[in-house]
């Protein structure tokens, strides 16, 4: 027996069921025909009689009960040759009482022909005409007097079925090709986990796989036999629907997404892939298409959708806020300016008028004018840091040995009183924001400065190019008091507690240092050995159309040494 899908008989199993439930009404009816038009002397024949009211009767009975058992409709092929069988067996009696009449032997040819067609495996064919030839001659040797006619249809008749067998066999092996490819393309259509649907060209359902009725929760009967793919599509995508519908018979495919109703009437999405059905006379005869359920990719995007919006809101609610706090932090850093330069200008002010004739009311005073000093830098470090981690840098080319001109130039008053030296070697142009790493070399400078040990301070600023050109490593080295290992883990913390050579440092300069370097996409670490300065160094990206050009002259105070 063929095999069959999982969602029921095959195509081919389904053919032979209807040719083999036909094949015994008209058997049936045929053999009823027979024997009320025949002559009346002919039904007197006991035999006859017998053996045509068995076939009639087995016929309609394995027609009748093929709707009732399973097991009988599954294998309705086997009784249909048992048929066959029973029906020869019949008119052999009839030759053998009618002793070759032309008539019957002719009805017996056709006969044997047409049964013949219906035989599917190419064994069963020569067993049926076998022994339908083998029969035919017990017959004619059971004659008393066959006659030369009846030698010459004996003759005849196994010359065709001879020719028939060889003709049969090729056709029985084609058509067996054939249903294997159909059970092949089949099997693979149904073990597919995207679902499967043809339609005709009104867009009647001709073809669903099981995955297309887990999909949907309807039978396979149902689908086949009284739906329109167009009954599956929600309302609300019908014209989305008509659209593809009309493009595709057009001769175009389409890929698209839609939404479905399953059994319940619970809509979900599916991803369709569809092109139309070419018949062999080169026109478009329906529509082709695979499904596939993207309801939880639908139902993750709408997530991430709503997630995003989320986040879009959340981030402007937050630009708002750090520019309102940015805008605070620079207004009461102006705002305590004024008062705290006011209190400096007080304490020199009474320091000179009162604290020569007092000295503890001058020491008081210097206190005062220090710790106001301190608090200004502070004040002036905070806005800073704000600045630093609210404001986006602005690339721009930048010419670093301009930039340190600049910082020398900015910190003249403060080098000259520490008779401090910096030395840079010819630095590259890059590209940053040049209010940034200007602030990043002054904290920097700013910081050997106080730091200083007992000989003049001298700071070397240089840079290295790494083959790959893809970051400068600068670097700002000092002669300094340096660090102990206990100072280590807190330089680049945001509010470190200050050391006994800290007294006047802004607590936060190191970490906006720190904080500029990363807002570039570099690094920043440092070495250091206590009494042997301190080493820091940090990562730019590199600019490859870069140049070098001296700005600095060897006679200003800020020496340039030749790398």
């Amino acid at each position: 027996m063929l095999s069959k899908t999982p969602a029921g008989l095959s195509n081919s199993s389904l053919f032979t069921l209807s040719t083999g439930r036909i094949i015994l009404l008209i058997l049936a009816l045929l053999l009823v025909i027979i024997r009320l038009t025949q002559p009346a002397e002919n039904n007197e024949n006991l035999a006859g009689q017998i053996i045509t009211g068995f076939t009639v009767f087995y016929c309609l009975s394995v027609l009748f009960l093929s709707f009732i058992y399973p097991w009988l409709r599954d294998n309705l092929y086997t009784f249909v040759l048992v048929s066959f069988f029973i029906f020869a067996i019949g008119f052999l009696h009839q030759i053998y009482i009618r002793e070759f009449s032309k008539g019957v032997v002719s009805g017996f040819l056709i006969y044997a022909l047409i049964a013949a067609f219906y035989i599917r495996t190419t064994a069963h064919l020569a067993v049926f005409q076998l022994f339908m030839v083998s029969m035919l001659t017990m017959l004619f040797y059971l004659l008393p007097d066959p006659g030369t006619e009846a030698q010459s249809f004996l003759i005849r008749f196994t010359g065709v079925q001879i020719l028939a067998f060889f003709i049969l066999s090729s056709r029985i092996r084609s058509i067996r090709r054939l249903i294997e490819q159909d059970l092949k393309y089949q099997n693979l259509i149904e073990s597919l986990f995207c679902g499967v649907i043809q339609t005709d060209h009104e867009g009647k359902i001709t073809m669903a796989n099981h995955q297309i009725c887990r999909l949907t929760g309807l039978e396979k009967d149902l689908l086949l036999k009284a739906m329109h793919f167009k009954d599956l599509v929600l309302p609300d995508d019908h014209l989305v629907f008509e659209t593809k519908l009309a493009n595709l018979l057009s001769g175009q495919g389409e890929k698209f997404d839609l939404r479905l109703r399953r059994k319940s009437g619970e809509p979900f999405w599916v991803k369709i892939s569809a092109s139309p059905t070419v018949s062999s006379d080169n026109e478009i005869s329906g529509i082709s298409m695979v499904l596939a359920d993207i309801s939880i990719e639908k139902s993750q995007q709408d997530q991430m959708i709503s997630h995003v919006r989320d986040i879009e809101m959340a981030n402007k609610a937050l630009e708002r806020q750090k520019s309102h706090l940015e805008v605070l932090t620079r207004t009461s850093s102006q705002e305590m300016r004024l008062p705290l330069e006011s209190i400096r200008r007080v304490s020199d002010t009474l320091k000179v008028v009162v604290g020569q004739d007092n000295p503890l009311v001058s020491a008081y005073l210097e206190d005062i004018s220090n710790h106001t000093q301190q608090i200004r830098q502070k004040v002036e470090g905070m806005w800073e840091f704000v600045a630093t981690e609210l404001q986006k840098p602005v690339l721009q080319e930048l010419d670093m040995m301009a930039l340190i001109a600049d910082i020398r130039e900015q910190l003249a008053h403060t080098l000259r009183e520490n008779h401090a030296t910096i030395v840079a070697k010819e630095l590259p142009i890059i590209h940053a924001d040049k209010l940034q790493i200007s602030r990043l070399f002054s904290n920097l400078i700013e910081n050997a400065l106080r730091h200083r040990g007992s000989q003049p301070p001298v700071i070397q600023i240089g840079y290295s190019a790494p083959e790959d050109r893809e970051e400068f490593l600068f670097s700002v080295i000092d002669n300094g008091l340096g660090l102990n290992r206990e100072e280590y883990e807190r330089v680049f913390h945001l509010f470190k507690k200050e050391t006994e050579h800290d007294l006047n440092s802004i607590v936060m300069g190191l970490h906006i240092c720190k904080r500029i370097v990363a807002n570039h996409g570099g690094r920043m670490w440092f070495t250091s050995s206590s009494g042997k300065g301190t080493s820091f160094f940090f990562s730019l990206p590199a600019d490859r159309g870069f140049s070098f050009e001296e700005i600095l002259s060897p006679n200003d105070e800020t020496l340039i040494e030749k790398p």
